[in-house]
């Protein structure tokens, strides 16, 4: 078992735990940087927006990632589908199939917005961070056909509208 990164390594020693069992009837699913109202986990798109309700000014990590964005309504879809399609045994990566950089999200939020963002980046890296992480979703659309219905900018706007910043 080898991975980059401590987060990475759990997930692959979980899988390894899960397939190793007894068990006849599992899928694994692996979800992708999911985004959407009640986003408790604090990664981009909920900090972006959470300093957006104070200001037009944001504070953030590196500007050089990117990501694999899907839209919870999306990644709901996709869940329902492996359950109910998805074939037993198999491990599932939920996201969209593309990256987007975090300049690319401020883009979008702010052409929403129709204001301008000020962006305060410190360059801070987790040293187990990737540059880049983007899902390969040609399992899930070959077993269930399935594929994300929202793409980043109409997931953002939905999250905008749904946090009170973009009127509805």
């Amino acid at each position: 078992l080898h991975s980059n990164s401590l987060y990475g390594l759990t997930k692959i020693i979980g899988e390894h735990l899960v397939g190793s069992s007894r068990l006849q009837k599992y899928k694994i699913i692996r979800l992708f940087n999911v985004f959407g109202r009640t986003d408790t986990n604090p990664h981009l798109i909920p900090c972006i927006i959470e300093q957006l309700k104070n200001g037009n000014s944001v504070k953030l990590g590196s500007k050089t990632s990117k990501r694999d964005y899907i839209y919870i309504d999306d990644a709901v879809n996709a869940i329902e589908a492996v359950i109910e399609k998805g074939k037993n045994r198999e491990t599932y990566n939920v996201g969209t199939g593309k990256e987007h950089s975090v300049e690319e999200v401020i883009s979008i939020i702010s052409e929403f917005l129709v204001r301008e963002i000020s962006v305060e980046y410190n360059s801070y890296k987790r040293t187990s961070d990737f540059d880049y992480i983007c899902a390969d979703v040609s399992r899930v659309y070959r077993d269930t056909g399935r594929l994300a219905q929202y793409n980043l900018a109409n997931g953002i706007s939905n999250l905008l509208k749904e946090s009170g910043l973009l009127n509805k």
